[in-house]
Parts: C-alpha cells; structure tokens; sequence
C-alpha cells in the first residue's frame, strides 16, 4: 500500500473517507515529543583512548553545529556517539555551555569554547526550536495527503488529515516517529511511515525549507552517513534556568537515574 494513488505522485480521491482513532497504545503517542523549557545535558568525551602524539586531536564529543540567526544549532549526531547518549538532538538550540552564554557568538568563538573545555561539557539547550510536530490518520485508501521531493512537502491535497492539520509546504521531514531521516532518500522515508503507521497513525517532524538548508550547508556524504538514525527514547531529563548559576550536575544526574529506576 502505497502513500500516493497514481502516476507521478497525483492523488485520487475517494468520497467517504474514514479516519481510524490515535489510541493510547498507538506508536504516534509513544515518541519522545518536542518540549518546552530548558534541559542541561552533561557530554563526556570518549575516556577509552591514548594519544599517539602531541599534535593528535582527542575524539570529539559526537556533534557539530552551526549559526543562524545570532543562535547556535546543533546540525550533526554522531551515531552511537557522546552527545546522542546525553540525549542532544538534532535542531536543538545551544543557549549556554558552561557558564558561557552563546547568543551572538561566531560560529569559531563557539568551537573555541568547546576545544577548551577538557573532557566534558555542560550543555543547557532548548529542544528543536524550529521544528514542529504533526501526528497524521491514514484516510480509507491508505493515504496520508501530501506529497514530497527529496525529503520536503511540495504538495497538500485538501480534504485530507494532512490539509485539517496544517501540513505547510516549503518544510523537510526531519523525523518519522522521533527517528532521525536526514540523508534518507523519498522511498526511504516513505517505507519507514508505512510501517510506523501500521496502527493507522504517523506523527512527522518538519524544519522549514530556511533552517533546513542552513543546517545542512556543510554536511556532505560523509556525515550523513555517520548521521544518528535511532529513535528519540531519552531519559526523562528536568528542566533547568539557563540563568542559574547555582546548579550541581552531580544531584541533577543523581535525580534523573533515581526517577528512572522508578518508572522501572
């Protein structure tokens, strides 16, 4: 069952269409959703390894970033890497790093900060400002209502979930059900939904065709391919001020396992 009826993406309507209910079990309700608020997130440096000489530059913390708009983004996810561990995402927004405030900074100043900040990070981060969600319902055909080309919205047909929930066009599919498809191609994304959407809802992240482009400017195939893919499932992280400067990363951390060990 395909996501588009016809010839070259063109729809075909039918009258009567039913709409199946998002249920409480249903995998759209189950993804780790976009959240307001600020969440400290501690990155460490991989410790598993020995510098063969001076000059050698120790491993990375497992994301790049970038600037847009006197913010700071982050536009890469290591695979299995540093950061995807702490629960950074791509498209969230870097507000501090230690006690340094990022608004306004050069994209250097802030990678300055980061090299000279030892084997481990302080993060204070806003979730995926310029992203936004969409939880979609198959119509009677199996149709969802909108149309993509190499990952963005091009077409909404009216009279479907797509149009009742304000599916913009211009916007790229970040994510399917929190999975990360960047660098995927059309038949990729389009498979993944198919499956996500066995109990008859999906829920997609779009990142306008703006932001999209600046986040992607310096990722060649390289990166995509080490690009994280996995599924946003995080720890329930607590909501920080990114303006105290009276906070311990050992009892936040302590208060993030002893919830977890809990709900367990």
């Amino acid at each position: 069952m395909g996501l588009f009826h016809g010839e070259d993406g063109v729809y075909t309507l039918n009258k009567g269409l039913s709409h199946m209910p998002i249920t409480g079990k249903s995998r759209a309700n189950q993804i780790d959703r976009i959240r307001d608020g600020v969440k400290m997130l501690p990155v460490y440096r991989p410790r598993d390894f020995t510098l063969l000489h001076e000059k050698e530059k120790p491993p990375s913390f497992g994301f790049k970033i970038t600037t847009m708009d006197n913010g700071v983004y982050v536009t890469h996810i290591e695979s299995d890497g540093p950061a995807v561990r702490a629960g950074l995402k791509y498209g969230d927004q870097i507000l501090r790093i230690g006690q340094t405030y990022c608004s306004g900074m050069l994209l250097s100043q802030v990678e300055e900060v980061i090299k000279s900040s030892g084997d481990e990070l302080t993060l204070f981060v806003r979730d995926r400002p310029n992203e936004k969600m969409y939880t979609l319902l198959r119509d009677s055909s199996g149709n969802f209502g909108f149309r993509i080309r190499s990952a963005e919205i091009v077409e909404v047909l009216p009279g479907t979930s797509a149009a009742r929930n304000g599916i913009p066009t211009n916007h790229f599919i970040t994510e399917v059900n929190g999975q990360n498809v960047l660098g995927w191609d059309d038949d990729k994304i389009r498979g993944r939904m198919e499956i996500f959407a066995a109990d008859g809802a999906v829920t997609i992240t779009l990142l306008h065709e703006r932001a999209y482009k600046d986040f992607i400017k310096d990722l060649g195939a390289t990166l995509y391919a080490t690009m994280d893919h996995s599924m946003n499932f995080t720890l329930p992280i607590p909501k920080v001020n990114v303006e105290s400067i009276f906070w311990n990363p050992t009892t936040v951390l302590h208060n993030v396992t002893e919830k977890t060990s809990t709900e367990n």
